[in-house]
């Protein structure tokens, strides 16, 4: 799949120079923007980990604005800030996410609403035949420090695609969701990511893909997508085999082996903890005898984060609030560092007998996590597995009196199942845990 950046995923301090551009364009674009331009809205949000922003546009008069799913993928909070200055808290009403590897088919669409009447629009309707070299216009709030005014940056159709337009536009973070127009002021698509050398290229998602979901989205009693579908999402939210429903609960049955050839039985029981417009967040609890882990997961499109874990009750990781486990795509050779902190969240068990030596009560870890492969068959004893994912992450740790020591864990993925093996090597030590079966609870 191509390496996309999607600058409407996070906010990033950007500021864009010359964003006016009056006195650049012919005058039948300045007109263009200046009628498009109280229609293009700002989105706010708060998620988990922090907060971003995107753009988006009003296509009906009683506040429905139409934006990428991703801008608001894993929100908690939604505000929409008007041309006018008012800022108006927004539900999703529908969303949309479909791609395949090859971008052949991008649907990155979502509706929201926000109570007000009687709003400036940019209708939908039918664009006339795209040609490659024609003018575009792109409208949105890039950066993080210039979303006091809606910006604007003018490019060509640099290629016609089969499934998204590729411009020359500049498309930079904050700017998902806005709509990008031909010289006409129709909107033709949304402006979505950027690929290619040095970012250069902006990709944005034909208007027409989002037509039937925004046209559903104004009847109360039309037809809802909420639908998700990236290419590696699969191996980190599992689904029940019988139903292909993701599953909110369930519980995994380990068999753990030993370097020294003993085995013990492990549970892992996996709850979901709220679903948020197509990202999902995951309370998992592991008891393997010792350690006993209870962690907190979240995944979305980006990819699959530990927001907080606690072992044996003690240790508990005190910074950062988010380490990535994967990231999408799922590329061999991927790669990213790491870097904690870990504390214990008791003293109690630190007290001693007279002489002996103290526990250590921090520790700091650094490491390195790689996508090994993505096409393994791994057996294990709930069966065997195809087009598994294997990550490595090699961690070391140093104490607070400076004890150390280095650890590697290496797990397998397996479609619609998640983790089916891990094995977890300290010194000399190593322990196996391959799944022996599911309970999809119902």
């Amino acid at each position: 799949m191509p390496q996309l950046w999607r600058p409407g995923a996070i906010a990033l301090a950007v500021s864009v120079t010359g964003a006016s551009v009056a006195a650049r364009v012919p005058p039948q674009l300045e007109r263009v923007v200046a009628a498009a331009r109280p229609a293009v809205v700002l989105v706010q949000v708060t998620r988990a980990g922090g907060t971003g922003h995107g753009s988006g546009f009003i296509y009906e008069p009683s506040g429905y604005i139409l934006t990428n799913h991703h801008v608001i993928e894993g929100a908690t909070g939604i505000s929409v800030t008007l041309s006018d200055g008012r800022q108006l808290p927004a539900r999703v009403v529908d969303f949309k996410r479909v791609e395949d590897d090859d971008l052949t088919l991008l649907v990155d669409a979502a509706v929201l609403k926000v109570e007000a009447t009687g709003l400036p629009t940019l209708p939908l309707q039918a664009s006339r035949p795209v040609q490659e070299a024609q003018d575009i216009l792109v409208l949105g709030f890039p950066g993080q420090l210039a979303t006091d005014r809606m910006s604007v940056t003018r490019g060509i159709v640099s290629a016609v695609r089969a499934g998204w337009i590729e411009t020359d536009a500049l498309i930079v973070p904050g700017n998902s969701g806005g709509p990008i127009l031909d010289s006409s002021g129709r909107v033709i698509g949304l402006a979505t990511f950027i690929i290619g050398y040095d970012r250069r290229f902006g990709g944005g998602m034909w208007i027409q893909n989002a037509a039937a979901l925004a046209a559903s989205a104004r009847d109360p009693n039309g037809e809802r997508s909420r639908v998700i579908n990236v290419p590696g999402l699969e191996y980190f939210m599992p689904r029940d085999p019988d139903n292909r429903r993701y599953s909110d609960e369930h519980r995994k049955f380990w068999q753990v082996t030993a370097s020294d050839g003993r085995s013990y039985d492990s549970t892992e029981s996996v709850e979901s903890a709220g679903e948020y417009y197509g990202a999902r967040r995951y309370d998992a609890y592991t008891l393997f005898v010792t350690p006993q882990v209870h962690a907190d997961y979240f995944v979305d499109s980006n990819g699959f984060y530990d927001l907080s874990t606690r072992v044996d009750n003690t240790w508990v990781r005190s910074s950062p609030t988010r380490v990535t486990e994967a990231l999408l795509p799922l590329d061999v050779g991927k790669s990213w560092d790491i870097e904690e902190r870990w504390s214990r969240e008791s003293l109690n068990d630190l007290a001693q007998v007279a002489g002996a030596r103290p526990r250590p009560s921090s520790m700091s870890v650094t490491g390195h996590a790689t996508i090994d492969s993505v096409d393994e068959t791994v057996a294990v004893p709930a069966g065997t597995y195809r087009r598994c994912v294997r990550i490595t992450i090699r961690r070391n740790l140093i104490t607070n009196q400076g004890d150390r020591e280095s650890r590697t864990i290496t797990t397998w993925y397996a479609p619609y199942v998640g983790k089916i093996k891990t094995v977890r090597v300290n010194g000399g030590e190593r322990f196996t845990a391959e799944l022996k079966s599911v309970d999809w609870r119902r």
